[in-house]
């Protein structure tokens, strides 16, 4: 999901995350999902990202500024028609060793009661605590000792039973 006010800035970002995905996610067929929330240079993203991404294996939305929650539900709805389970990052993410997504892929395949694998970062001294409420009721409680911290809360692999519980 994304959304640019015209000036290119947040756009650039998704550039460098569409990239980065690209170089560095290993998984044997994606299939990527834009959905932009009614950037007034929603076609020139369109092309640059066509760029970047090889084939016909991208869809773009645009929602007409409808809210950022509006857009990725738009792309997760078509995504889930093809899949069980979705990669969702945000456009201002990046990846930047290889990753082989692979192996969570099977691990959620092989354990249908997990409903999300979080990637991210969690730095400047943040630790989590892990509470467990039972089935997709799972939280991490995030302390920071330092106020600073780096987390990407997008950044995971869910399934479709996941969205359907939640």
């Amino acid at each position: 999901t994304t959304f640019d006010k015209g000036d290119g800035a947040r756009f650039n970002l998704l550039y460098q995350t569409v990239q980065s995905l690209v170089d560095n996610l290993i998984y044997p067929n994606l299939r990527w999902a834009i959905s932009d929330d009614g950037s007034p240079n929603h076609y020139e993203m369109v092309d640059r990202v066509s760029k970047i991404i090889p084939g016909d294996d991208v869809v773009f939305y645009d929602t007409g500024r409808r809210g950022v929650g509006f857009a990725k539900n738009n792309a997760l709805r078509d995504a889930f028609k093809v899949s069980n389970l979705t990669y969702l990052t945000e456009d201002d993410w990046w990846l930047s060793a290889p990753f082989d997504l692979l192996s969570h892929v099977q691990v959620m395949l092989d354990n249908p009661n997990i409903g999300i694998c979080r990637f991210g970062f969690l730095g400047g001294n943040l630790t989590a605590d892990y509470v467990d409420y039972g089935p997709f009721l799972t939280y991490w409680k995030l302390k920071a000792a330092s106020g600073f911290y780096c987390y990407s809360g997008q950044n995971s692999l869910r399934s479709y039973e996941f969205y359907r519980r939640v």
